[in-house]
C-alpha cells in the first residue's frame, strides 16, 4: 500500500525482484495497492512481467477498503499538487491508527472527514524542525505537528490513552533525535526510530 510515487517512498523497479526467473514457488499474486500514479508506474516498470504475480487495486479517498480483519480509509494529503497523495486511518479490532505520513497541514477534506472520528495512534511528518509556521504545506514541521495535536484535542478526536509520535525527518532541520525528544516531551509526543515498534 503505497501513499504516493515520490522516491522515498516508491520504487517500482523493486518489483521486478519478483517475478518468475528470479523468485521461485510463489503460488499467490502480490497487491499493490495505490492512487493511478502508483498502479500506472508499477506496470510500466514491470512490463511483459505484470501477469499472475501481481494484482492492482487502485485506491480513490475516503472509500474504505477490507484487508482481511481490518479496514483502511485512504484520506487526502496535502503533500503534492500534481498527484493525489494519500494518508490512511486504518480500523482494526477496535483500534484506530492514522497514518498521517508526507503531508503538510491536513486536506480541509480530511479534517472534514475526520470530524466524530476517534485515533488510537496517530503518526505524523515531521520533516521540518522549526519553521515559524504553524500550518505547514507539503510537509510538517515542529509547529505544525503541535498545531495538529491541538486540532485532534479539541475536535475529541484522540482516545483518552491515544498518543502520537512523529516521524520522517531531515537532517536539513539542523536537530538530533534527542533535540526532537525534548521539544515534543512537554506536549507529550514520542519521537519514532529505527526499529519501533508500538503496541495500541
Amino acid at each position: 500500500m503505497f501513499t504516493h510515487t515520490h522516491y522515498d517512498h516508491f520504487n517500482p523497479d523493486d518489483l521486478f525482484s519478483r517475478v518468475e526467473g528470479y523468485a521461485h514457488g510463489i503460488d499467490k499474486p502480490l497487491t499493490i495497492y495505490g492512487n493511478d500514479a502508483v498502479i500506472g508506474r508499477s506496470i510500466a516498470a514491470l512490463g511483459q512481467y505484470a501477469g499472475d504475480r501481481f494484482e492492482f487495486q487502485l485506491l480513490r479517498p475516503f472509500q474504505a477498503i477490507s484487508l482481511g480483519d481490518r479496514v483502511v480509509t485512504p484520506l487526502l494529503a496535502n503533500h503534492d499538487r500534481t498527484e493525489t497523495c494519500m494518508l490512511f486511518y486504518i480500523e482494526k479490532d477496535g483500534k484506530r491508527l492514522f497514518y498521517g505520513n508526507d503531508t503538510g497541514w491536513l486536506h480541509e477534506d480530511t479534517w472534514n472527514w475526520l470530524k466524530g472520528k476517534v485515533i488510537d495512534l496517530a503518526i505524523l511528518d515531521c520533516t521540518h524542525g522549526y519553521t515559524h509556521n504553524n500550518r505547514n504545506p507539503n510537509h510538517m514541521g515542529i509547529e505544525t505537528v503541535l498545531e495538529v495535536q491541538r486540532v485532534l484535542q479539541e475536535e475529541g478526536n484522540l482516545s483518552k490513552n491515544g498518543q502520537i509520535f512523529v516521524t520522517h525527518f531531515t537532517h536539513n532541520s539542523g536537530l538530533l533525535h534527542e533535540d526532537f525528544e525534548r521539544i515534543f516531551e512537554p506536549a507529550g509526543i514520542k519521537v519514532a526510530y529505527d526499529g519501533l515498534v508500538i503496541h495500541i
